[in-house]
């Protein structure tokens, strides 16, 4: 029977030999990687810019679809921009107002 030391570095010999050859193996995968990667990383990179930048056109298409069917649905021939669309609102509520103050003073008695 062999002694506990002597085990002991055949265990380690052999995990060498095993693992050794394995880690070998591994290194040259990992450098086969080292040099893929970033080429990839890149052509990932240069992927995602072009969906998002894809993204955003069809949302600002949609948007623009949106607002001229919406102006032409309220009869305004021209695409309208934020300002006029803003004052067109604030026109609306204003003769809004003035309605329900005439219609007030008409429950009221006054004339």
């Amino acid at each position: 029977m062999s002694s506990p030391e002597a085990l002991f570095k055949a265990t380690l010999s052999r995990l060498f030999v095993r693992f050794g050859s394995g880690l070998s193996s591994c290194s040259e995968v990992m450098k086969a990687f080292a040099k893929e990667t970033p080429e990839r990383i890149r052509q990932e990179w240069d992927s995602f810019q072009d969906e998002v930048f894809s993204e955003a056109d069809r949302i600002d298409k949609e948007s623009e679809e949106y607002s001229y069917s919406t102006a032409k649905a309220e009869g305004n021939s021209m695409y309208p921009n934020k300002t006029s669309s803003i004052s067109d609102l604030e026109t609306q509520i204003d003769r809004l107002r003035s309605k329900v103050s005439e219609l007030s003073l008409k429950v009221e008695g006054r004339p």
